[in-house]
């Protein structure tokens, strides 16, 4: 009986160790046909561009023929068009619809969308539609898209027109420059601008034009500056131009270095008797004369009572803290006070993600939207809230406190991070590396890393002499540094290599696959992988999580 037992024993045991055995075998694989040298991807997530026998065309993830391996060149883009070249032709082809629809006869296709292409024939430009219709007679030297119209140059001058032809510009112009709203012209060596449909907005006429990020556009004339806001003409002068509020109103300076006022037209709005005065919301300016602050009104008079001894910041709710005969208030923009504050704080500084910082002498704290001291000015220094919790300071060490004002990290640290959307925070203790999560947890004790990084909620990778390897924050579980190429994960997967041999790895730091793969490296996708074994390419599905 022992006989017959121990030696089924060790038949199941060898039959347990071969089941352990992992070959490609047991992978979900889409094997390619023989002979493809190289695969790509370019463009669609879903789309391989193939190479085989001089020729490329394109295959989906099941492996399906997408395009025919038949040109000398293919450009993917995402909209489902790819630009052909047979030969020194292009012409276009729609992999959605496994069609061509137009056969390689242009020299070029320079820009195509949805909708339009540019091309090139005999050395001339036009633009086609998606069916392969000329919409512009391909006989312009440039031709350019803007906003839904077509800039085009033709003996050297150019016009704005539409794609059915329509001229959109009163003249020709020999220099362009478009901008995302306006285009700046040039004509008998004089500057002006039009804007997106062609019509003239500043004159022709000017040395020199400049645009900036505000809208504001610069005109320089004889030494003279004109300012423009968008199709405006601002009169700003005697005074010093600095900015524009609410699109209405231009903020100026005096040579007393007082603020006030203007409309476009010059007309003073608010008198330039301010020695600060900036936007507060939309609708209310923060002002201060001397030593006090007040709220000033676009929509009202424009006058203000100068009540307060701190400039308010308003949060997203429409209050502010302010100090006003020595207590604390909580202000609404109408200027009514919503309740008094018992705070003993010298003053609030910066509002940021739900909350003021505040200071107290030379200590830091926060209060909250409502006005409520949530964390009391204790520590030497404090960073604004962010994914639920701020670090502090005390002398050199760095804790973190939550939203409730509790203390979930003690000042320990030499250094902590800011917490990412899932409250982890690489967290540093004399010169070592860890991770502790938004409850205070250490899920990573501080150790000797040259490198780490945190790739998700669950794995880091660690980094020492060029080689990679992966910590399981959930189990604590490390793989040693040892893989050299490739480590960069997409949707919970990437691929590890060393010495050109590759394998597919998930977000727990677990080999998903064998170590088989070759290649320069493999294509990770979002449910698929592109791998070579053997020679021979295939689409690997991946494992379930």
């Amino acid at each position: 009986m022992n006989k017959y037992f121990w030696i089924l024993f060790f038949f199941l045991n060898c039959f347990v160790i071969n089941a352990q055995q992992w070959t490609i075998d047991d992978l979900d694989i889409e094997w390619l046909e023989e002979g493809i040298e190289k695969v790509e991807t370019i463009g669609w997530e879903h789309i391989f561009r193939i190479y085989k026998n001089g020729k490329y065309g394109a295959v989906d993830t099941l492996g399906r023929e997408v395009i025919p391996v038949e040109y000398d060149e293919l450009y993917l883009y995402k909209n489902g068009i790819t630009a052909c070249r047979k030969g020194e032709l292009w012409g276009l082809y729609n992999f959605k619809k496994r069609k061509e629809i137009i056969a390689p006869k242009y020299q070029k296709i320079i820009r195509f969308d949805t909708s339009t292409a540019i091309v090139k024939a005999n050395y001339r430009l036009g633009v086609i539609d998606m069916t392969g219709k000329e919409i512009l007679p391909v006989k312009y030297d440039e031709v350019r898209k803007y906003k839904g119209n077509f800039l085009v140059n033709e003996y050297s001058l150019w016009s704005l027109i539409t794609p059915d032809g329509k001229v959109l510009t009163q003249d020709q112009y020999p220099e362009i420059e478009a901008k995302s709203n306006f285009i700046k012209v040039r004509n008998g060596g004089k500057w002006g601008v039009i804007d997106r449909i062609g019509k003239i907005i500043i004159p022709v006429e000017y040395e020199e034009i400049k645009f900036d990020h505000t809208e504001i556009i610069k005109a320089s004339k004889l030494g003279e500056v004109d300012l423009f806001y968008k199709k405006h003409k601002i009169n700003y002068k005697p005074y010093e131009f600095k900015y524009i509020i609410n699109s209405r109103y231009v903020l100026v300076r005096d040579a007393q270095n007082k603020f006030g006022l203007l409309s476009f037209e010059g007309e003073v709005i608010v008198p330039l008797e301010y020695d600060e005065l900036f936007k507060g919301t939309e609708n209310v300016l923060l002002v201060k004369k001397g030593k006090k602050y007040g709220l000033l009104y676009l929509n009202k008079d424009y006058s203000t009572e100068l009540l307060y001894d701190n400039r308010a910041e308003f949060n997203e709710y429409g209050k502010a803290l302010v100090k006003k005969a020595g207590n604390w208030h909580l202000l609404d923009t109408t200027g009514q006070i919503i309740k008094k504050l018992d705070l003993d704080i010298d003053r609030v500084s910066e509002y940021k993600n739900g909350f003021w910082t505040i200071k107290k002498k030379y200590k830091s704290g926060f209060v909250n939207r409502n006005g409520k001291l949530v964390v009391p000015p204790i520590y030497d220094k404090v960073k604004p809230f962010f994914n639920g919790v701020a670090r502090v300071i005390v002398g050199y060490k760095r804790g973190v406190v939550d939203t409730l004002g509790n203390v979930v990290i003690p000042p320990k640290y030499s250094r902590i991070n800011k917490a990412n959307d899932k409250g982890i925070m690489a967290v540093y203790y004399d010169k070592k590396i860890g991770f502790a999560n938004r409850y205070g947890q250490e899920i990573l004790k501080p150790a000797l890393f040259k490198r780490i990084n945190l790739v998700s909620e669950k794995l880091a990778l660690i980094f020492e002499n060029r080689n990679i390897g992966f910590i399981n924050l959930t189990t604590g579980q490390t793989i040693a540094p040892k893989y050299r190429m490739g480590i960069n994960f997409f949707k919970g997967y990437s691929a590890a290599g060393i010495d050109r041999k590759w394998c597919l790895v998930n977000e727990e730091g677990k080999e998903v696959t064998p170590f088989l793969f070759e290649s320069k490296r493999i294509l990770v996708l979002q449910d698929y992988t592109m791998i070579k074994h053997k020679g021979r390419f295939g689409i690997l599905k991946h494992p379930a999580k």
